[in-house]
């Protein structure tokens, strides 16, 4: 059966010419001095920079034992955190676990914990979750049989 359909050949071997770039200059990157973000002031950022800012500064106290700082810093990311941005706000939540586990205050660790779980979507997710707990019930050296997962 023939419909009288025709293809025409030359939409096929069209070769369309690339713009050069008139510069050929190589790409160099961006360095910045260790611990770049200590020196930024927040009121000039955006919500999403200063997010991020305020992770890395909390990311830092926590590696040098300073947890109530790293917790501060963590809460103040949180408060810049868009409510879409559930990737962020998991590992928010779950620094501020770690924080409060250090800290002793095994409540609030559990209660992060578990707004962790709440948020997990994927097998990943859920085993980081896991995870978290345990490391909260054996800091605490509670039996797994009274461990509530959630």
């Amino acid at each position: 059966m023939d419909l009288g359909l025709v293809l025409e050949d030359d939409v096929f071997h069209f070769h369309r010419e690339r713009n050069k770039v008139a510069s050929e200059e190589p790409y160099t990157a961006k360095l910045c001095h260790p611990l770049w973000f200590d020196d930024i002031d927040l009121s000039g950022l955006s919500s999403t920079e200063a997010q991020t800012v305020l992770k890395y500064r909390g990311d830092v106290a926590y590696h040098n034992s300073r947890y109530e700082a790293a917790l501060r810093m963590y809460q103040q990311c949180q408060d810049h955190l868009q409510a879409n941005n559930v990737s962020m706000r998991r590992g928010v939540e779950e620094d501020k676990a770690r924080c409060y586990l250090r800290l002793g205050q095994l409540e609030n660790a559990i209660s992060c914990a578990r707004n962790v779980s709440e948020m997990a979507f994927n097998f990943e997710q859920v085993t980081d979750a896991l995870q978290l707990f345990l490391d909260i019930y054996q800091t605490a050296d509670m039996p797994s049989s009274t461990a509530n997962f959630g």
